[in-house]
């Protein structure tokens, strides 16, 4: 079910968003036009599955009420919510009229917020008599901030999953894929042109995407949960809210583990803040794809030398797969959408212990790791073990002349053989005594 939050700027939107999430989702500051693009998330009622969506709160209204309305049109179920201090104004007025339009007043339950003094009163019936004449489906008084009421808003949502028809949301069934990068390398755009929607805010002014925004598109057999991030950029360079959005998209990426499309300029070279930002995502275990977009600003000949060349300053994790795009024209995005699902297909794989044993064993007798002169090292044994990313046990011979050639050199082999494109591969070596002290070798 998809349940759609709707309402003027600053009335509390995010706040309620983020108790019905269960998290702090949303970015909540006294700020009018804080959330700045529509966020979603999912939750549970009554064990159903509720992607709940928020609507931005901007200072120009006819920009806000475009998203509104773009929420509406995709919501099976409406929270429009109101500030009991400030009543039934021009704005919400216009709002009215835009659920009328589509038809959803039996689908929209009214939420008047702040309204804990109220809420405690004996004549509220008189004061609730204006939003009754609103003609929605129900009302509810709350107050999102403290939580006052929000037992009863969510029995009303319990009682609304269980007895409307609606498409069901399994969220398992998605492949979450995050776009990362600086600001303005057109991430926001990206997601747009996917969604064939402005779902996220475009604008030259770095900082412009603040909460990360989702949405699901499908690609041949598999659906994808795009996701738009704030841009990353050096951490001592950020302040207030960007620094918020900023601690939020890293707390993010390490909840979610998804595969993370990192964008890049191709009229720019390659910064130290893009290796940085690559070092921390291998850091993370995370699978990336390098994607250059803005193709469109270049010539022919310029995308050719891109292609033929890898910088030098990437030598260190070639591995990572590279597709060249235009967000804005739409240009190669199946080509995209197709080297992610690859990366995800190696993400996943499961290799035997026994091919993983012939394929090391063969590899030493053919072409061994060097090592420094006393230093020798062999691999015994190798098996796979559980994890989010590629992970692999080692036990050698003698852990104490364990150096980092041998882990360059299998996690060479390990790609040769069974490819692993995109993919961090973690690597584990133990001795053969149980007691020895372990050494553990994450490969960039």
């Amino acid at each position: 079910m998809k349940l759609g939050l709707i309402g003027a700027t600053n009335v509390g939107k995010s706040t309620l968003f983020n108790r019905l999430i269960g998290t702090h989702r949303a970015i909540v500051t006294d700020i009018a036009g804080t959330t700045r693009d529509i966020i979603t998330d999912n939750t549970e009622f009554g064990g159903v599955t509720v992607q709940v969506s928020d609507s931005p709160g901007l200072d120009n209204f006819s920009e806000e009420l475009d998203f509104i309305g773009k929420i509406i049109k995709n919501s099976d179920y409406l929270l429009f919510v109101v500030d009991f201090n400030i009543g039934i104004g021009p704005k919400e007025l216009e709002i009215i009229q835009l659920i009328r339009k589509s038809g959803m007043e039996d689908q929209c339950l009214l939420v008047i917020n702040k309204a804990d003094k109220w809420m405690r009163e004996a004549d509220k019936d008189v004061a609730l008599a204006d939003y009754w004449s609103l003609g929605l489906a129900s009302l509810v008084m709350i107050s999102a901030k403290n939580g006052a009421n929000v037992d009863e808003l969510e029995e009303m949502l319990h009682l609304i999953v269980s007895t409307h028809s609606y498409k069901k949301i399994d969220p398992k069934d998605e492949l979450i894929v995050t776009f990362v990068g600086k600001p303005n390398v057109g991430k926001s755009t990206l997601l747009n042109t996917f969604a064939k929607a402005p779902l996220s805010k475009v604008s030259d002014v770095p900082g412009t995407t603040l909460d990360y925004i989702s949405e699901q598109v499908s690609y041949g057999d598999t659906v994808f949960k795009l996701v738009d991030t704030a841009g990353i950029r050096k951490f001592t360079k950020t302040h207030g809210l960007e620094k918020i959005a900023y601690a939020k998209t890293l707390k993010m990426l390490e909840y979610y583990k998804p595969i993370t499309i990192l964008l890049r300029d191709s009229t720019e070279e390659i910064s130290k803040q893009d290796l940085h930002l690559v070092g921390e995502l291998i850091g993370m275990g995370l699978p990336i794809v390098i994607a250059r977009n803005k193709i469109d600003a270049i010539d022919e000949s310029q995308l050719e030398r891109l292609k033929k060349g890898t910088p030098e300053m990437m030598n260190f994790a070639r591995w990572i797969p590279a597709c060249y795009i235009s967000g804005k024209q739409g240009k190669h995005l199946d080509n995209l959408m197709k080297l992610v699902k690859k990366v995800h297909d190696f993400r996943t794989i499961k290799i035997s212990t026994n091919s993983l044993n012939t394929t090391v064993l063969n590899a030493q007798t053919i072409s061994p790791a060097k090592f420094p002169k006393n230093k020798i090292c062999k691999i015994r044994y190798i098996t796979q073990v559980e994890g989010h990313q590629p992970s692999f046990v080692c036990f050698v011979n003698n852990a104490e002349k364990l150096n980092f050639s041998l882990a360059r050199w299998l996690d060479n082999v390990l790609r040769r053989t069974y490819g692993f494109d995109g993919v961090p591969i973690k690597i584990d070596f133990r001795g053969k005594k149980e007691k020895e002290e372990r050494k553990t070798a994450s490969v960039d």
